[in-house]
C-alpha cells in the first residue's frame, strides 16, 4: 500500500531526482469526493481495510460456496482468526485479513 500512495502522492506532486516535492495540501483532503471539495482519489488504505472487512463479513454469513470450503480447509473457521497465531506460510491476503481483527 506505501508504494501505490507513493507512485499516486508523485503523479500529483512531481517527482525528482534532487529530492522531495512540497505537499501543498493533506492526502486526506485530495482523497475526498469531488462534491465535498476533494479530488474524489481513492484511499488505497481504507479501501483495502474495506474489501478486507467484506471477506471477513463473508466468511461470517451463512453463504456457500467453493471458495469458503477452501478456505476453511486451509485455514480453519473464521472464529478462530483472532486467537490462532498466524503461520509464516499463510497467505498474505491471510495475514492481512487476521491483522483487521
Amino acid at each position: 500500500m506505501k508504494t501505490i500512495r507513493k507512485i499516486q502522492s508523485n503523479f500529483f506532486w512531481g517527482w525528482n531526482s534532487e529530492g522531495k516535492e512540497i505537499h501543498w495540501i493533506a492526502w486526506y483532503r485530495v482523497c475526498r469526493a469531488v462534491e465535498n471539495g476533494g479530488l474524489g482519489v481513492k484511499d488505497v488504505q481504507n479501501f483495502n481495510y474495506g474489501s478486507l472487512a467484506k471477506w471477513k463479513w463473508r466468511l461470517g454469513t451463512g453463504e456457500e460456496g467453493a471458495w469458503k470450503d477452501v478456505i476453511e480447509s486451509k485455514y480453519g473457521s473464521w472464529r478462530k482468526m483472532k486467537d490462532s497465531m498466524v503461520e509464516r506460510k499463510s497467505s498474505h491476503w491471510w495475514k492481512d485479513l487476521c491483522s483487521i481483527c
